[in-house]
């Protein structure tokens, strides 16, 4: 089946299989909206599937669409698209491009885990796209949001999304006046995230610090759109190799505890979320912030020193410090953490 993929100054705006008519607009109810070009009608262009042939008809529009540069296409009359042509309808490009990309599935369940055969998978930019899907697939990526009105759990299922207001301009939608129509963009490119925001009203953050550029995320990240706190959750690709599949974190109990001795979490609570991640491999972060616990920034925060929670949690029940000093510690040292990024953010 043949793919249509529309981009604006070289990036996608969409991209989806020509399995049924397509319109492609400034506004809904097109099926493909390109908002940003103000040289694209309200109902630009239909895309049609035509046995192996894609065939392209301009609709009445205002300034026209083109081929390869030549001349404007006569309006409703069906032209076929091959792969490799470019129509031009205003600064945007529309192109037919290869099908669907296969998915790769794993020879166990454990994904990335040690097998004794090689799997050949293809060559040079082919290989590196597959790559790319499965490390995708792997990540399992998800938005945890957390809004007083809106507090739940979206999957990330496609490597290049919009987050938004506009259910038409939008993949993953949050309803809220402080979020933009078209708010920002989250993709995945050579095994990392990224989000970019997209000229929003009110901004897109990390951890607190506005999004320029585009910004490489790690798990278990904040991101704020507009005012709206959510949680940025994946799995490490060798996650669940070594426990049957069920991704655990090994400073899980440190970790639990310590949101106790801050007074974050109650010790039922905590008791609870350790259940659960051991039980389903769910990231502690996102049932702290799925239920209300725990906000997706003072999550974040803890979630960075991990390393030196769970390491003075080991010392302490190795005997080398009584866990009240290792806690005392631990304060200190986050606390030290947190100057320093204040003031480097004043600088």
């Amino acid at each position: 089946m043949q793919r249509v993929r529309v981009t604006l100054n070289g990036k996608i705006v969409d991209e989806r299989d020509v399995d049924r008519p397509l319109t492609i607009g400034r506004k809904a109810p097109a099926d493909i909206v390109v908002a940003d070009d103000i040289d694209v009608s309200k109902k630009h262009l239909q895309v049609t599937p035509d046995g192996d042939r894609v065939l392209v008809a301009d609709l009445g529009s205002t300034n026209g669409s083109s081929i390869d540069g030549g001349a404007k296409l006569v309006p409703n009359t069906p032209t076929p698209l091959a792969p490799g042509q470019r129509l031009v309808i205003g600064a945007s490009v529309v192109e037919i491009v290869q099908g669907s990309i296969p998915e790769v599935k794993p020879e166990s369940s454990a994904v990335f885990a040690t097998t004794e055969k090689t799997v050949r998978i293809g060559d040079g930019a082919i290989q590196g796209v597959l790559v790319n899907v499965a490390r995708f697939k792997a990540a399992q990526a998800k938005l945890v949001i957390a809004a007083e009105h809106d507090r739940r759990v979206l999957a990330i299922e496609e490597m290049d999304v919009v987050v938004g207001r506009d259910a038409h301009q939008s993949k993953i939608v949050i309803q809220h006046q402080s979020v933009s129509a078209r708010h920002a963009q989250l993709r995945f490119e050579n095994g990392r995230f990224f989000v970019e925001d997209l000229k929003s009203v009110n901004g897109t953050f990390v951890d607190g610090v506005p999004v320029a550029v585009a910004t490489p995320l790690s798990p278990e990240q904040a991101i704020t759109f507009g005012t709206v706190d959510c949680l940025f959750v994946q799995r490490a690709a060798e996650a669940g190799a070594a426990t049957g599949g069920v991704s655990q974190d090994p400073h899980a109990q440190a970790l639990c505890d310590h949101t106790v001795r801050l007074g974050k979490a109650t010790q039922q609570q905590a008791k609870e979320v350790l259940a659960e991640h051991r039980k389903s491999g769910t990231s502690l972060g996102q049932l702290f912030v799925e239920r209300g616990i725990l906000g997706p920034k003072e999550w974040s925060e803890i979630y960075k020193q991990r390393q030196i929670i769970g390491g003075m949690a080991e010392l302490a029940a190795k005997g080398g410090a009584s866990t009240s000093k290792m806690v005392g510690i631990v304060v200190v040292i986050v606390g030290i953490a947190v100057l320093i990024t204040v003031l480097l953010l004043k600088k």
